[in-house]
């Protein structure tokens, strides 16, 4: 039997854990969390956390991995870039992220070489958290 799971069940939890979010993302210390929601010029971007000097974009899937989720979270990092060009975002390098509950080695792989982080999440997991 699987579990049902909508986006916005795991990023409730994520927003209230932080520390759930740093053993997802495989961070040293807790993240914070900048923005939730935040509406670009492109979509909507689930998440936005600053670590130490860079900023952390964060789009979350509730489905497997699909390549489009790159080409989405790569324009939201350009959105982003243009907000910090004007002044309306701090700066700081941006490392986007793609975070799906199923992921292989060749789909970690294939966006690493497009300069995205894929991460796995247990979504039994979160929500028990």
């Amino acid at each position: 039997m699987s579990l049902e799971v909508r986006e916005s069940q795991i990023e409730d939890v994520l927003v209230g854990a932080n520390v759930l979010t740093r053993r997802i993302l495989g961070l040293q210390e807790e993240p914070r969390l900048l923005a939730r929601q935040m509406i670009l010029p492109s979509g909507r971007l689930d998440l936005l956390y600053a670590y130490k000097t860079k900023l952390l974009l964060i789009e979350l899937k509730a489905v497997r991995f699909h390549r489009s989720f790159l080409e989405q979270v790569l324009t939201y990092k350009e959105d982003l870039k243009q907000q910090q060009s004007t002044g309306k975002l701090l700066s700081g390098d941006i490392e986007p992220y793609v975070l799906c509950p199923e992921v292989t080695d060749t789909q970690r792989t294939f966006s690493l070489d497009r300069g995205v982080t894929l991460a796995n999440y247990d979504p039994g997991e979160v929500l028990d958290f």
